[in-house]
């Protein structure tokens, strides 16, 4: 029921299947039923929730125009979106991306700014974020797969496990080998 959603949409307004939908995905994840949830899932789940968001920037929109103050800075939403973005690019590209080139030109920003942004945003700049995604990654692969250091290396966009192990210790204050064999003995 539409009760739920004060303001009709002129353009996008979630139907009941919709919302069932996002709402099954979402209790699979809070379940963690992972032998039932597939990467199709998560891309349903991630083009409803956009869809759901742009019906939340609408009325964020309608009450600008109207001069309420809970709604009067569009700005911010855009900010959100433009956070959201980076948080997706680093998720899909750590292994492979070398500068910020790529991150300022899907956001259609210049280098300085795409970078006070991630600066503002994470409080470091894209090569220390850049380095903390891929070392975040490193330590599920260290501590879930067999994989051995040099894959995960490479899995992780190191061209050497000399950088890695480098970057690794500077970032968990432990070697790769030392973490992995910490992790297994919490198990």
């Amino acid at each position: 029921d539409k009760s739920n959603f004060p303001i009709e949409s002129k353009h996008i307004s979630p139907s009941p299947k919709v919302r069932e939908e996002i709402m099954s995905l979402i209790e699979k994840i809070q379940a963690v039923d992972v032998e039932n949830i597939t990467k199709l899932d998560f891309f349903r789940l991630r083009a409803n929730l956009g869809i759901l968001f742009s019906y939340v920037l609408e009325y964020m929109d309608e009450k600008a125009d109207t001069g309420s103050n809970a709604f009067n800075n569009i700005e911010q939403s855009n900010r959100l979106i433009t956070f959201a973005l980076i948080d997706d690019f680093f998720a899909d590209n750590y292994a492979t991306c070398q500068s910020i080139d790529k991150l300022s030109r899907m956001l259609k920003y210049s280098k300085i700014q795409t970078q006070r942004i991630i600066l503002d945003y994470y409080g470091m700049t894209f090569s220390q974020k850049l380095r903390d995604t891929r070392i975040r990654y490193a330590k599920k692969f260290l501590s879930e797969t067999d994989m051995t250091i040099d894959e995960i290396a490479a899995k992780c966009g190191y061209s050497t496990r000399q950088g890695f192990e480098a970057a690794f210790t500077k970032c968990a204050s432990i070697t790769p080998n030392k973490y992995r064999q910490t992790e297994a003995k919490c198990e």
